[in-house]
């Protein structure tokens, strides 16, 4: 898609993001003079989808909705979302100020993206791809954004969506998942936060699943499916203290909030309200 410019509605128009069909400017919208994020996509009804679930939420830990039109480009429908300007992304923003470790610090942050989630959640919305390029930050708030693989809890979810070093094991393992998938996803960027690292940095799915395995452990009846996803014997064993160094950098309490998180047997993971009403940040969210 060519440099995105209509000279009677916005200025400024310089490109901020792109995926595979979208490309994302920062501009100024001409008509209420305001800098904004404008999404630039061919009109599908993906895309309407995904301006369905953005248009759901007015919230300061979502990213807004400003407005929506449809225009010919190149002779071919677009869909253009005008949308609340961020400062950075997440993990921009860790590169920056470095991993936050002290425990009053990420406990602001966790507080936040707890929240945020517990939101999504409570509106019957999956993400499927809280990664540190979707979570962004303005003002040091956090803002959860792109919703173009959201999904509801009606929806019977097998495919696998986002970057496997987020996915939950059950995604990467092809099962049925719900929302504590994201719960899986918000556990790897507490740790992120953290320590300015990925829990399970890999270079396959299978390779981060052998990563899940040696950290945490799954349960027995996982053994075989394992076995054929990881090429090995299948045989990753619970640890009893995971992750201990996170004891250390931000304390217990923030310590045991990521750790129920990053459950591999989805039934023992938290829900998302559960994590809200977590002792680690209890005054935070009262």
């Amino acid at each position: 898609m060519g440099k995105f410019y209509i000279s009677n509605m916005f200025q400024n128009v310089n490109i901020i993001g792109s995926g595979s069909e979208a490309v994302i400017y920062q501009c100024i919208y001409k008509p209420t003079r305001e800098r904004c994020a404008a999404k630039v996509q061919p009109l599908t009804r993906k895309a309407l989808e995904e301006l369905k679930m953005l248009k759901k939420f007015n919230h300061d830990l979502i990213i807004r909705h400003f407005g929506d039109f449809v225009k010919e480009i190149n002779g071919e429908k677009h869909l253009i979302i005008l949308m609340e300007l961020a400062d950075m992304p997440l993990y921009a923003y860790i590169n920056r100020v470095k991993p936050i470790n002290n425990p009053i610090r990420f406990r602001s942050i966790a507080a936040q993206l707890v929240e945020a989630v517990y939101v999504l959640h409570s509106n019957g919305i999956i993400h499927r791809d809280l990664s540190y390029y979707n979570i962004l930050i303005k003002r040091n708030i956090i803002k959860i954004s792109d919703f173009d693989v959201a999904t509801t809890v009606e929806n019977n979810a097998f495919d696998t969506v986002g970057h496997f070093r987020i996915q939950s094991p059950e995604m990467l393992l092809r099962f049925k998942y719900d929302q504590k998938t994201d719960v899986w996803s918000l556990g790897c960027i507490l740790h992120f936060i953290a320590t300015g690292k990925m829990p399970f940095e890999d270079d396959s799915s299978a390779f981060v699943l052998r990563k899940i395995g040696r950290e945490i452990g799954f349960p027995k009846d996982y053994k075989e499916v394992l076995r054929f996803y990881t090429k090995g014997d299948g045989n990753f064993y619970y640890k009893s203290c995971p992750f201990e160094y996170l004891k250390k950098l931000i304390g217990d309490e923030n310590w045991d909030l990521i750790i129920q998180c990053l459950k591999t047997d989805p039934e023992e993971r938290a829900t998302s309200s559960e994590l809200y009403n977590h002792r680690t940040f209890y005054e935070y969210l009262q």
